[in-house]
This record gives C-alpha cells, structure tokens and sequence, in this order.
C-alpha cells in the first residue's frame, strides 16, 4: 500500500482546542549565541549525523536546530533504507530529516548513495551481471539524487570505497560484480 496523501480533520466542536503536533518541522528557538552561531563566524559549518525518531524527543529537536547548521541522516538515505524492493522507493524518514533541515534553515548532506554496507538482500543475493549492477546503481543515483534534488547541497556518492586489509579498495558488492570502476561510474 502507498499512501499518497492524508487528510485530518477538525470537528467543530474542538474549535481552538485542537493542536498539530508535527515534530519535522519544528522550528528550534535561536539566541544567536548557539554553537552553530559561533562556529558560523569562522566559516565552519558544525554538523549532527540525525535519527528521524528522536525527533518527537522536543529537547533533542531544540538542541539539534540551535546548535547545529548542517544534518547528515545516520541511516535513512542508505541504499537498503531507500530501495528495500528492487524498483521499490521510500524516502519516509529522510523526508523527515531534510524537512527538519529546511524549516531550520541547516545544510543538508546526503548519505549515502553507493556503500558495501547495509544493501538490501534484493541486490546482494540477486545474481546479478556487472551490467544489471551497474544500471541498478545508476537508477538508484538517479531517483534519490532526483528526490531530494534542491533540498541535498552535498552528496557522499560512493562511502569507504578505499581501506580494508591492505592499501587497495575495500570488498563490496560493487567492487565484485562491476569491477573497480565503479567509483568512476557513480
């Protein structure tokens, strides 16, 4: 099921007593003395890795928005998180992250969209050519970065490509199935 839209309403009889409590978009309260205040006089841009969740914690949110100008989501714009079906889109808890950063005017930085970590089963047990791969990866790139296009200013496109044992690029399923240019590719 996909819910496309979702309608409340008010009885006339709560008139003034009704309340919309939608904790994405709140607005943190700012003296202008916070740390992102400071560190902004500096050109540094202080940021918080966020959990969509914990926004209904109203501290959290107050101290997120007053203290910090730049977001990254901690998980929410991985490729299992965002592509859980083949073909299948949800941007239900980045959504939430982004609208946070926008109604308080933070930078938002996308993460991530190509990693050897936290794939969906889908992709990793599919058998697929390094062709199919590639084309899967390139539509995965496509659709988010298109999403989110205006609300994203900065994207780590492929994330730890390079470590591991050794000095060459780390095991993946892109490293294996594509072969190492796949970073060129993202």
């Amino acid at each position: 099921i996909t819910t496309l839209g979702l309608a409340t309403a008010v009885p006339a009889t709560a008139q003034g007593n009704a309340v919309l409590y939608y904790p994405y978009r709140r607005v943190a309260k700012r003296t202008g003395t916070g740390l992102r205040d400071i560190a902004a006089s500096a050109g540094f841009p202080v940021g918080a890795a966020v959990t969509p969740s914990y926004f209904t914690d109203p501290n959290y949110a107050e101290t997120l928005g007053r203290e910090f100008r730049l977001m990254v989501t901690e998980e929410a714009m991985k490729f299992a998180e965002t592509e859980p079906a083949q073909g299948v889109y949800t941007f239900c808890d980045a959504d939430k992250v982004t609208q946070f950063a926008q109604a308080n005017g933070m930078t938002m930085r996308g993460h991530n969209l190509v990693y050897s970590l936290e794939l969906p089963a889908w992709l990793t047990t599919g058998n697929f050519s390094g062709a199919q791969a590639m084309a899967i990866m390139h539509d995965h790139i496509n659709t988010v970065m298109s999403h989110f296009k205006g609300k994203v200013q900065y994207w780590d496109v492929v994330n730890e490509a390079v470590g591991g044992q050794g000095n060459g690029l780390a095991q993946s399923f892109w490293l294996q199935t594509i072969g190492p240019n796949y970073i060129d590719l993202a």
